[in-house]
This record gives C-alpha cells, sequence and structure tokens, in this order.
C-alpha cells in the first residue's frame, strides 16, 4: 500500500508541473499577441542593389542607401526586411514612381515617419537598349529565320552619356549557323567605354523552308457598291513569301478595297489570306475607277 501511496504522490505531482508549464505557456503566448498589436517605431538602412534580369548591376556604381524609419504594428514591421539589401529593377534607377512603388510592398503598409535616400553620386549614365542578333546562314538557299527568341532581349548599359545617349539598340557579334535551329550563345558588340552585365546573349533560332510566289487576284467590291464602280485595272498582282507546311490548308487569296482618305482613290485590303504567308505586296497600291451609269 505504501508504495501505491508513492506512486500515486508522483503523478499528482507531475500533473502540477505539467498544468504550471502550459499556462506559462499560454501567458507567453497572450503577452506575444498583445505585444506585436501594439505600435512601434524603428529605423531600418538598407544598400539599395539595381538587377537587369536578375543580373545585379556592381555596387559601387549604382548602389543607393535607404534610410527609414518606420511605425506600425508589430505585426506588420516583423515582416520588413532585415537591414542588408532590398533589390529594385534597373528600371526603377530612372523611373522614382516605380522605386517608390517598389519600397511600398518591401514596407508592407507601414506608415513611413521619415526617409531619407542617398544616392550614388558617382553614378554612370545608364540606358536599357534593345538587342539585335545578326545571323548568316550560308549554303541554305531556299531557307529563312522562321523563329527567334533572345535572352535578354534587352540590356541596360552604361558609360559616357555622350557614347551612349545616341543609342536604341545594340547588335550581337555577327555568327554563322550552320543547322535548321538550335541554340547559341553570342556576345553584344559593345561600343567602347559601353559596359553592360551581360557578356553573353542566349539565341534559340529556327530556319524553314518557303517559297516566292504571285498571283493575280480581282478585289471584291461591298454589297453598296457592288455594279457601281469599274475598277482600273480590274486586278491586283500579289508577290507573296510563304512558308512550306504540310499541315498548311490551302485557301484562296480575299481582297476588297477601302477609299484612301483625302485622295479620290481605293485601296486594295486583304481579307483573308494562305496560310503561312510571311510577307506580301500588292501592286498597284492604290485603285481608280469609273463610277457606271445608272440605267
Amino acid at each position: 500500500m505504501k508504495n501505491i501511496r508513492l506512486i500515486l504522490d508522483f503523478i499528482r505531482k507531475e500533473n502540477e508541473w505539467k498544468t504550471l508549464v502550459f499556462f506559462i505557456f499560454v501567458s507567453a503566448v497572450l503577452w506575444f499577441f498583445m505585444k506585436m498589436n501594439e505600435n512601434y517605431r524603428v529605423r531600418r538602412v538598407w544598400i539599395v542593389r539595381y538587377e537587369d534580369h536578375e543580373k545585379t548591376l556592381p555596387d559601387s556604381l549604382f548602389s543607393d542607401t535607404l534610410s527609414v524609419v518606420l511605425q506600425g504594428i508589430g505585426w506588420h514591421l516583423i515582416k520588413i526586411p532585415s537591414p542588408g539589401y532590398l533589390t529594385f529593377p534597373a528600371e526603377a534607377l530612372n523611373d522614382t514612381t516605380l522605386f517608390y512603388k517598389k519600397l511600398k510592398k518591401y514596407l508592407n503598409n507601414s506608415f513611413v515617419y521619415d526617409l531619407e535616400l542617398k544616392r550614388n553620386k558617382h553614378k554612370p549614365f545608364i540606358k536599357e537598349v534593345k538587342i539585335k542578333t545578326i545571323l548568316h546562314t550560308p549554303n541554305q538557299s531556299g531557307l529563312r529565320l522562321k523563329k527567334l527568341k533572345i535572352f535578354p532581349s534587352t540590356l541596360w548599359i552604361w558609360g559616357a552619356k555622350a557614347e551612349i545617349d545616341t543609342l536604341s539598340e545594340i547588335e550581337t557579334i555577327p555568327v554563322t549557323v550552320h543547322n535548321r535551329s538550335g541554340e547559341i550563345v553570342v556576345k553584344p558588340n559593345l561600343p567602347g567605354g559601353v559596359k553592360t552585365v551581360f557578356e553573353k546573349i542566349r539565341v534559340d533560332y529556327q530556319l524553314s523552308e518557303y517559297l516566292s510566289g504571285e498571283v493575280r487576284v480581282k478585289p471584291e467590291l461591298p454589297d453598296s457598291l457592288r455594279g457601281k464602280l469599274i475598277l482600273f485595272p480590274p486586278q491586283v498582282n500579289i508577290y507573296y513569301e510563304q512558308w512550306i507546311d504540310k499541315d498548311s490548308k490551302k485557301n484562296q487569296w480575299k481582297i476588297g478595297v477601302a477609299f484612301d482618305p483625302g485622295q479620290k482613290l481605293l485601296l486594295p485590303v486583304v481579307k483573308k489570306k494562305p496560310d503561312n504567308v510571311f510577307h506580301y505586296k500588292i501592286l498597284p497600291e492604290k485603285l481608280d475607277y469609273l463610277i457606271e451609269n445608272e440605267k
């Protein structure tokens, strides 16, 4: 009996200990939730970095320092990034509205009590330009470039303002391809003194067979003009280039007309064309007409 009593006393004491731990835990949680709903004022300092397609621009040239005093409840402040680095798209360098729009997302709706942005005074002139790829296809008669995908399709370049202010695109170093499709890596052909974070450009391409042809088509007049006008010439010549595709459906050209604003002439307008036609030209480009006498 004595042993049983000892065992029961031990269980009772253990339950009291567990109850005490439970109440301490609950109290701590309630205290934490209460504190997180209170207002605080904190200061955060970050180094602002800028990226061009996930490649960071040199910190020594483009990084800025951002100091912000924030006020808000703990739940909002706890989600704000810790002091260190904030990353912005390169577009934000020249677009203040975009910069503060991105910053607002970082600050998670907290009230900004004070903000100081120290710009890098030694920042060079920077500009976004398009990329143009030059591909040569020797001994590939009857083939033409059908698909082309470039990454990145634009670049942020920097240097002296006089050197890049007039640039709208950068060409890659010309490259010769021997296969009908593939992926190649080329270098941007940068003028002297111009720099970028991308040393290589990835290009996916596809060459395809095509044919050239000519067809004569009689333009169709709208119902309101049918039987009232005579076109000169009565037919137009269409010079076209079309991809050779076994799966493409055969269909006919359909040409309509539209009035040329400001002139007493008609313009031939394509209403329907065969599949896979990627280039065409209609001659003559304008049509004269006579009005038929009503009987």
